[in-house]
């Protein structure tokens, strides 16, 4: 699944990053940006998949 983030996102994530890398390393700062991608690739995935079941489902109920 293909997802935009927003400039404010971009930001937002350039300095989780920076604050990461200042009290930790950049192997962490590293380790947790692509920790927050990878959750926002799956949640990207799944909420996508739950909205095509319940659209499914409403129209299910909808032929009754």
């Amino acid at each position: 699944m293909k997802y935009k983030i927003s400039v404010r996102g971009l930001i937002d994530l350039d300095e989780i990053w920076l604050y990461t890398f200042e009290e930790w390393s950049i192997e962490q700062a590293d380790i947790y940006i692509n920790s927050i991608l990878d959750k926002i690739d799956f949640l990207s995935k799944t909420l996508f998949k739950e909205m095509i079941i319940v659209i499914l489902k409403m129209d299910i109920i909808d032929q009754k």
